[in-house]
């Protein structure tokens, strides 16, 4: 039962890095965020923002540790 729960965690959070990374990358593209330039870039390889995601994903783990560190 715990798999089950666990798998669709997982699922639901790489939709979530996934629709979240790819607003980061449009807003950067349109200028609309700090280091813009940074996080507009797509890598040729494999055609996806690697900077977007990797800068929600850091986000979403510094925010997840705080919560970890709260005790709660």
């Amino acid at each position: 039962m715990g798999a089950v729960v666990l798998a669709l965690t997982w699922a639901c959070a790489t939709g979530i890095i996934t629709t979240a990374s790819r607003m980061t990358w449009s807003f950067a593209r349109d200028k609309g965020t700090p280091w813009a330039t940074i996080l507009n870039t797509v890598s040729k390889r494999r055609r996806i923002p690697v900077v977007a995601v990797l800068a929600v994903t850091t986000i979403a783990c510094v925010l997840n540790l705080i919560y970890i560190g709260s005790g709660e």
